[in-house]
């Protein structure tokens, strides 16, 4: 019961947090045991959007020095195994009583969430680089399927996520899901261990295909600065982020002294965006967009000001407890997550003051939530539009970044352009959509 509480509010969270999940590849496995496998780039937001996907209970794994106090009493009542590593000073058969209790869970036909990737000691959080998988969750299928006479067939389903912006809120992710790999094949191996090190390679060789990496970690920045520049251009993230770095591969190499000055003057832009409360990309919102805008601006502001509070404390909060840029993301999540029940509650007592009876507070409290939606999807596109209505200073500012970005993204394409003679990224980000 609890699970699928926080498992409703989790999806009523993400709703709000990502502008929209994109799912493709193969449908999630909804029955029958099965062993998830996801790369882990974004903290607690990975286990978080790739549960949304799975319409049943689904346990997960975590390091054991997450259930020493005072955070180990939330994790003690939620559906979560603890690993013990070896880094954390533990060795030998540690995980026995954890691989135990998987052995049982499938055997009910459960299944588990892992996050199997060793990561060395210079790894940063946010780098779309996948690291060497350990063997661990395979050994839990095979452990299951042992003790069955391998009569469950446990598969292992591999899923790549793949964040458009990974610490801003507003953006999208694209989860691509992998074809389940049966363990059963491996039942008449004479080598138990290499046929552990066959399906790890199997599924590490798979989950490559469904992450979208950067061609050489010493381009991360750079193509992190590069992919804001077309997030907001609708295609799904996982075929944008690949031209990315399809073309960054060929072009860094070749230019190699071009990657410090569009740092700068992407990083530049992307600054000046944050600075006026636009996204980078919904400076000139399309006709449609502005229309659309016009009719929904009294809901937009009455959506702002009543949430202006909660939103500027979680920020100034989130940025003291973690200022490390790349876990702002997940932070604000979870403070909101806490943080918004209790701004409503607090509404709720403000509405019974100045309000008649039960039946105009609900009415009062429901209109709130969803002019509240309303400004967290449309804010950045409003103030856009507010650029041109009012003239002045901030109208100006936009215009010029308006032109800016522009000009960015034409200087993007042309050394694309200049790669393969072929196709922009502009113009095969709009195929793909």
């Amino acid at each position: 019961m609890v699970y699928w509480v926080l498992y409703g509010l989790g999806q009523l969270g993400l709703r709000q947090y990502f502008r929209k999940i994109h799912r493709i590849g193969a449908e999630p496995v909804q029955r029958g045991p099965v062993v998830v496998v996801s790369n882990h780039f974004n903290g607690l937001m990975d286990l978080l959007v790739v549960t949304s996907q799975y319409f049943r209970r689904l346990w997960f794994t975590a390091k054991s020095t997450l259930f020493d106090p005072p955070g180990g009493y939330i994790f003690r009542a939620l559906p979560v195994l603890p690993i013990y590593r070896p880094e954390d000073g533990f060795q030998g058969d540690a995980n026995e009583r954890t691989f135990a209790a998987t052995s049982k869970l499938l055997s009910k036909g459960g299944g588990v969430l892992v996050f199997p990737h060793d990561f060395p000691e210079d790894f940063k959080p946010g780098e779309r680089w996948l690291h060497r998988l350990r063997t661990g969750a395979v050994r839990m299928a095979f452990a299951a399927e042992e003790q069955n006479n391998w009569q469950l067939d446990v598969c292992i389903q591999p899923v790549g996520v793949n964040y458009a912006v990974f610490h801003r809120v507003g953006y999208s992710v694209t989860l691509a899901f992998g074809q389940p790999i049966r363990v059963a094949q491996w039942r008449d191996d004479d080598d138990p261990r290499g046929a552990v090190r066959a399906c790890t390679a199997e599924l590490e060789s798979r989950l490559q295909q469904l992450t979208v990496q950067v061609p050489d970690r010493q381009y991360t920045e750079l193509m992190e600065l590069v992919n804001v520049l077309y997030a907001r251009d609708g295609a799904d993230d996982f075929g944008r982020l690949s031209i990315i770095s399809e073309k960054l591969g060929r072009l860094v190499p070749r230019y190699p002294d071009l990657a410090q000055p569009m740092i700068a003057r992407i990083g530049r832009y992307i600054d000046m965006a944050r600075a006026l409360h636009i996204r980078p990309g919904d400076e000139q919102p399309p006709f449609q967009h502005a229309l659309r805008l016009t009719l929904l601006s009294p809901f937009i502001i009455a959506g702002i000001i009543t949430h202006y509070i909660p939103h500027r404390a979680l920020e100034i909060a989130a940025r003291r407890i973690n200022p490390d840029p790349y876990y702002l993301g997940t932070t604000r999540f979870m403070m909101g997550f806490l943080g918004f029940p209790l701004w409503y509650l607090l509404l709720g007592f403000l509405y019974r003051l100045l309000l008649p009876g039960w039946w105009w507070i609900v009415v009062a409290l429901t209109a709130t939530a969803v002019t509240g939606t309303m400004a967290n999807r449309y804010r950045s596109r409003m103030n856009a539009l507010v650029a041109r209505w009012i003239p002045g200073r901030y109208g100006r500012h936009v215009a010029y970044l308006r032109r800016l970005g522009k000009a960015l993204r034409v200087k993007c394409d042309a050394l694309a352009a200049e790669v393969d003679d072929a196709t922009t990224v502009s113009e095969r980000v709009a195929r793909s959509a």
